[in-house]
């Protein structure tokens, strides 16, 4: 007696219902209708490419990634666990992507790509078949470990030592002017903080821009005017070793009503973090300075 044999992986968890059909030579048929369970499903087959360039040398490296396989993720999420605990997030739009990671601090990270989709599954229920939705996420391939080993800052007293400028100008063509704050010395070590655009929205509410900006950004960024009325005022304000910059005089600069703000080097952060300067930093300010 022939038989036949359904092979194949799941892709996906859940209850299906299959009908198997047969006909002689006579072409009498004859059904069987059987119902089957699939609780381990195989996952497409993942991996976190590359990082380029070698982040021992430098603070600013690429993750390159994506993966292989049937599934049609709703979205992926590519997670980074650094020095401490502390955690990102990022959201890549498509199953090969390039993600720049920019001015981490010295340290080790991990990064694990994870894909959602949503799943239908039966259930029975008082005799009724009824398919629900549900989201499942997992892991796509090995985590990834990057150490990174940047050049050393150079000490507090020299960065203090570098020169800035400010510029000014209209990063997106909003309407609202934005500020260019660039490290113009050619300090070998110098600091973390370098080329940062403050981009305004309403509200006169300050964001920085990835830091450094991309080349594109930061030439068009360059051809605005140097603010002659915005002061750079460096100093290493949480005491981390990595010196900031307070930008005074942005009501001046930018618009009447701005608070002036400041700078933080990303230092053990992941991030550069800008804080708007109201009254009480001010005098905080003025007795340090």
């Amino acid at each position: 007696m022939p038989s036949q044999q359904v092979s194949g992986v799941p892709l996906a968890v859940g209850t299906g219902t299959a009908t198997l059909t047969a006909m002689d030579a006579d072409g009498d048929t004859a059904t069987l209708a059987f119902r089957w369970t699939v609780t381990s499903a195989g996952a497409p087959k993942g991996k976190l490419l590359s990082v380029n360039p070698d982040p021992t040398t430098t603070n600013d490296y690429t993750i390159s990634g994506g993966y292989s396989g049937a599934r049609n993720y709703t979205y992926l999420t590519l997670s980074e666990v650094g020095p401490a605990g502390r955690t990102k997030e990022y959201f890549p739009t498509s199953g090969r992507f390039s993600q720049s990671i920019l001015n981490r601090a010295n340290g080790v990270y991990v990064y694990t790509l994870t894909g959602c989709y949503n799943q239908q599954v039966g259930q029975r229920r008082e005799g009724m078949e009824i398919q629900e939705v549900t989201e499942v996420c997992e892991p796509i391939g090995d985590s990834l470990t990057v150490t990174v080993n940047g050049p050393t800052p150079d000490s507090v007293a020299t960065q203090l030592d570098d020169t800035w400028e400010a510029r000014v100008g209209d990063f997106n063509g909003d309407g609202m002017k934005d500020v260019y704050l660039k490290r113009t010395s050619a300090a070998v070590g110098g600091g973390l903080l370098r080329d940062v655009i403050l981009r305004q929205a309403a509200g006169r509410v300050f964001s920085a821009e990835p830091a450094p900006p991309g080349s594109t950004n930061a030439a068009s960024a360059a051809t605005w005017p140097v603010s002659t009325v915005l002061d750079v005022v460096p100093s290493d304000i949480d005491l981390d070793g990595f010196v900031d910059v307070l930008l005074r005089g942005m009501s001046t600069a930018v618009g009447v009503g701005t608070a002036d703000q400041m700078v933080y080097a990303p230092g053990r952060r992941t991030e550069v973090v800008l804080n708007a300067v109201d009254a009480d930093v001010k005098n905080f300010l003025s007795e340090v300075d």
